[in-house]
């Protein structure tokens, strides 16, 4: 999963780069800047971090914890952490055969797996097909939900796990699995891209349905039992139907915010493809004082998908990817305000498109750190020219980062991309943190998880409660994907 071209990245290969590549057919690419990474010459004028903050460092108390099933593949989508400081990652693996389960695994604070958790560490989750894990999130009463999708019927798949790792039997208890629901929105080809949870232990979902191949943004409420909550959405349904304007919608992830709102994230599809949030009141319906409810943006390129939201009081950041060329994507960053409107504070625009790579780079998590600093985490496209035997240097653009740990065997054969986790830190206005990593690294730290020239990539990140970053992903061991997890401090 390393590559681009993630395998069963359905929200990506199915919704996303079809829809930009139609796009690039019929748009001009035109209105946007690519931020430069600044130069390891120490005049450059990148602007000081505050402290404290995430700078970016290994915490070797935590070793990189890579899972491997043995002779399968896994992928890291989620994270989150528990009250006792444990850490929930969840995903998806073949490890039963031809089709892909759920895979929710619990680590120690030291990176060990946690036996005590469904008694090996982790839980497979069967729904009959292929499953996709897009979401997970503990809720305060310790149980996890865990959203994503299921080919079986083109559904909405969640499960519910109890702290022991076990089904929550009282989720859905008279369904034909005790502990999951399978979720028909009406459509085809449905997916829950992200959940949250409220202090009721209630989850409120966002996905969307292909309803007469018409693509539609959903929002859903589910209490504790699993059973649509009535005092949410259109009619008592416990769905609220999102139209951003384009003839197809889809929602990506969403955040509460302290006062109840629901921040939903994705994009909206038509002649263009434009970035998409919208705001919602605790009951599903759309807050007007939000611009209308719901808002698109043309943030520059020529397409944008927005893929994880973070929130701060009434601010909202958010971060995706978008196309600036035919063969060309990269990591933007948004910033609204509470009417709807993006932040001028923020790079003067409220946008920006990091060019993190020279081709393709993508962010899949946004967080803020204890000092405010925007912290973006994904994936990017290494040109493999770029890389020399036995030496310890890789440049993106003019940026060289000093990685102890790459030998490049002399006879490497290179059959895919090879792809690198990277961290980005931000200050409020949009400049790069500095120091971040290690010295001269200047906002920008890369993590070869795979030890060489593997594909890998950040997925997922969670702030602990002492400030400290959790990050998950998946890397290519040989032949087979593996999920990855380390912490920075």
């Amino acid at each position: 999963m390393g590559t681009f071209n993630m395998k069963n990245r359905t929200s990506w290969t199915r919704h996303f780069v079809l829809a930009l590549s139609l796009a690039f057919l019929s748009s001009a690419c035109d209105g946007f800047s690519l931020r430069e990474i600044p130069s390891t010459d120490s005049s450059s004028s990148v602007t000081p971090a505050p402290s404290p903050y995430l700078k970016g460092l290994i915490d070797t108390t935590f070793p990189q914890n890579n899972l491997d099933l043995g002779g399968t593949d896994e992928y890291a989508t989620a994270i989150d952490i528990q009250a006792d400081g444990k850490v929930v990652v969840g995903g998806y693996t073949d490890f039963n055969g031809n089709d892909t389960d759920f895979l929710i695994m619990r680590l120690n604070m030291n990176g060990t797996l946690d036996t005590t958790f469904a008694g090996v560490g982790y839980k497979l989750i069967d729904g009959g097909g292929n499953e996709t894990l897009k979401g997970i999130k503990v809720k305060p009463n310790g149980k996890i939900i865990a959203v994503g999708s299921s080919d079986l019927a083109g559904d909405i798949f969640v499960a519910q796990l109890l702290p022991n790792g076990n089904l929550d039997t009282t989720f859905n208890p008279t369904g034909s699995t005790p502990g999951t629901l399978m979720l028909d929105l009406g459509g085809t080809d449905e997916e829950a891209g992200g959940v949250d949870v409220l202090a009721n232990n209630s989850a409120i979902l966002a996905g969307h349905s292909d309803v007469s191949g018409v693509v539609r943004a959903q929002v859903i409420s589910l209490l504790d039992d699993g059973t649509l909550n009535p005092a949410f959405g259109a009619g008592a349904s416990g769905i609220e139907a999102l139209n951003f304007g384009e003839t197809d919608d889809t929602a990506n992830a969403l955040k509460i915010q302290t006062n109840g709102s629901i921040v939903v994230v994705g994009s909206s599809h038509g002649a263009a493809t434009r970035a998409a949030i919208a705001r919602l009141q605790s009951d599903g319906s759309v807050d007007a004082t939000f611009g209308g409810g719901t808002k698109i943006f043309s943030i520059g390129g020529i397409a944008n998908q927005l893929s994880a939201v973070t929130v701060s009081g009434t601010d909202i950041y958010a971060c995706g990817a978008s196309r600036t060329g035919a063969a060309t994507f990269h990591s933007s960053i948004l910033k609204v305000s509470a009417n709807g409107s993006l932040d001028t504070t923020f790079n003067t625009t409220g946008f920006l498109i990091d060019s993190i790579s020279t081709t393709v780079d993508r962010c899949s998590s946004i967080q803020l750190d204890t000092a405010s600093n925007i912290i973006t985490v994904g994936e990017a496209i290494v040109d493999p020219t770029l890389y020399t035997y036995n030496s310890f240097f890789r440049q993106f653009e003019n940026l060289f980062f000093a990685l102890t740990n790459l030998i490049v065997p002399a006879a490497k054969a290179f059959t895919v991309t090879p792809t690198d986790l990277y961290v980005a830190s931000h200050l409020q206005d949009g400049t790069l943190a500095d120091p971040f990593g290690a010295v001269n690294f200047h906002g920008i730290f890369v993590r070869d998880l795979s030890g060489g020239l593997m594909p890998n990539e950040g997925d997922a990140a969670v702030f602990d409660s002492s400030g400290k970053l959790y990050v998950t992903g998946s890397l290519l061991n040989g032949s087979d994907e593996d999920i990855g997890t380390i912490l920075l401090k």
